[in-house]
């Protein structure tokens, strides 16, 4: 049944690293407005930061970017977030959070009808 799963693309097997224990210690969410002719560009230079683990659209009346990543530090969470976003041309940031505790990911996430 799994290997049907998997080849049917249902689910895909992954291993998942665990941020804090290979030393990323703060997490950061971050809310973008991105200006539509800067997005294609905005998109590739994201895809490149390796401390980013989510990138995604988000549906609403402004063309929105959802992040999350994981920095060694808080240090290096604000130079992300005053250095390489500022300097991405059409970029906005309209919330920030920093995550204090992960209490669930999508490694835990397991839709209801699934097993049944």
């Amino acid at each position: 049944r799994i290997d049907h799963m998997v080849e049917s693309g249902a689910i895909r097997l992954v291993a998942m690293l665990e941020p804090r224990a290979v030393g990323f210690t703060s997490g950061v969410h971050v809310l973008l407005e991105v200006e539509p002719e800067a997005e294609e560009e905005v998109v590739e230079k994201l895809q490149g930061v390796p401390e980013l683990s989510f990138l995604a659209h988000g549906l609403e009346e402004r063309n929105l970017l959802l992040v999350m990543g994981y920095f060694e530090d808080n240090e290096g969470v604000r130079k992300f977030l005053r250095h390489t976003l500022r300097e991405m041309s059409g970029v906005r940031v309209i919330k920030s959070v920093l995550i204090s505790r992960v209490m669930r990911d999508e490694s835990d996430w397991l839709p209801g009808f699934v097993g049944e």
